[in-house]
């Protein structure tokens, strides 16, 4: 019972518990817990979550937490859909990792139910009443010990029914500016250095322009790279395998051109905003690109840490440092130390070896865009203006280049209405605004027009 001096009733542990110390003591050796209700305080969540001891840290690592709340019809559904979204974010962070966080929401009913579920080693207790996590009011809970298939099957029902916070809200929400952006991603290339490419030679800018003058580039030197530095050693071209890429050498070569993800977005202040037909289909590609890349570097890793790699990919880099100095020496530039310069390789090389042998790391390296939700940006009224804006600036951009119009332009037109000018950022934006007003936007809009590689590079 939450506040039961209210009633002049003191908690004995035996008849009455103080319910929020009844609900730190399940969690704190809890392997499951279960949360549905209709409103939900986060901080009060964590908080209760963080109940588990940090050590060890598997205690929090293997629980799983389940979490359906209900959001209220009357309420912003992208605002509450955030909300559960920072929620699963800041439970995650504390450790849980086995986490799911649903959004129940059907109609003009409230999901109003408040059950609490948890699991100490073999030991099952319900807590049923009327307490939404974290409330301040006087509220009373019913505690059922032991197995109880019919809540287990009701818990279950009601999770299944809601919709996980990760994905997108529902499109048939999309009925403001805020919900036609909420339902979209964001898509992002991750910083990369250029990781299989070792700058060995580093030009001084009269170095580079005596080179440069006299033949450029790579002047016939086995292995090498113009890097902004100097010269640099290809370890991937060394090995055979210079299909191992880096990421910022262009993710898209050897691939088709449909995967670029210009033509199906809009640039804006937080990068590049995609439709979510559009994030499915660019996921898709992804997927296909990042299993290539991965079977590349799962070969490069087998032919460097195969009996005699290292040392294959030491005597290339021999051979390279040996033809950088004799061009050197050849235009009367400084030649480098060898002893130096392989000393340096050594490492470099035993850096790359470990990287290669981590199955994360290859995973990491093989991320070349990445799509994540749209944020919660519009309680920020700076913030809010200047992504809509940009948007709009983007959409009008492009609009009046020469050329075709790239697919998501040609299809925002087509649900906008052919008489739009997209030119005009303030008219465009007023034209969504009116038409989100008058019907919701689906995702059946953005099929409704066909691909077309030509509208590629706008």
């Amino acid at each position: 019972m939450a506040h039961p001096e209210l009633l002049g009733i003191e908690a004995d542990d035996e008849t009455y518990s103080e319910l929020h110390d009844a609900f730190a003591w399940e969690v704190e050796r809890a392997s499951a817990v279960t949360i549905l209700a209709g409103y939900f305080n986060p901080e009060y969540i964590t908080r209760l979550l963080n109940s588990i001891p940090q050590s060890p840290i598997a205690r929090r690592r293997t629980c799983r937490v389940r979490i359906g709340i209900g959001i209220d019809p009357g309420l912003p559904l992208i605002g509450e859909w955030l909300r559960l979204r920072f929620l699963k974010s800041a439970i995650k962070e504390a450790g849980f990792k086995n986490t799911e966080v649903f959004a129940i929401r059907d109609g003009s009913v409230h999901f109003h139910t408040k059950v609490y579920g948890f699991i100490r080693k073999t030991q099952r207790s319900w807590y049923v009443g009327s307490a939404n996590p974290g409330n301040r009011r006087h509220e009373m809970m019913v505690r059922v010990s032991g197995r109880h298939d019919a809540l287990s099957a009701y818990a279950d029902a009601a999770l299944s029914k809601g919709i996980e916070v990760d994905e997108a809200p529902p499109v048939d929400e999309a009925q403001t500016l805020e919900g036609f952006f909420a339902s979209g991603y964001l898509a992002y290339r991750p910083p990369a250095a250029n990781l299989f490419t070792f700058d060995a030679v580093r030009l001084k800018p009269d170095e580079r322009k005596a080179l440069d003058d006299r033949g450029g580039e790579r002047l016939g030197i086995p292995y090498a790279a113009v890097t902004t530095k100097g010269y640099g050693f290809r370890l991937a071209e060394a090995m055979d395998e210079a299909e191992v890429l880096p990421v910022d050498e262009g993710w898209e070569r050897g691939t088709p051109k449909r995967l670029s993800h210009r033509r199906l977005s809009v640039e804006t202040s937080l990068g590049f905003w995609v439709p979510r037909p559009y994030s499915e289909k660019i996921e898709r590609d992804l997927e296909a690109v990042r299993t290539r890349r991965q079977e590349r570097l799962a070969r490069f890793m087998e032919r460097l840490v195969a009996d005699g790699g290292e040392e294959r990919a030491t005597q290339a880099f021999s051979t390279y440092i040996q033809a950088v100095n004799a061009t050197l020496g050849e235009y009367g530039l400084r030649e480098r130390p060898v002893a130096e310069a392989r000393a340096g390789f050594a490492n470099f090389l035993s850096a790359r070896v470990k990287l290669l042998k981590d199955c994360k790391r290859r995973e990491r390296y093989c991320r070349t865009l990445v799509l994540t939700p749209m944020p919660n940006i519009w309680s920020d009224e700076t913030a809010s203006r200047e992504f809509i804006a940009s948007f709009f600036e983007d959409v009008a951009w492009r609009a009046s280049a020469v050329g075709g119009r790239p697919r998501i332009l040609r299809a925002f037109q087509d649900g906008l209405g052919g008489d739009v000018n997209l030119s005009d950022p303030g008219d465009t934006e007023c034209a969504l605004v009116e038409r989100l007003a008058s019907r919701p936007w689906t995702d059946a809009v953005w099929f409704r027009v066909e691909d077309d590689d030509e509208d590629i590079g706008n």
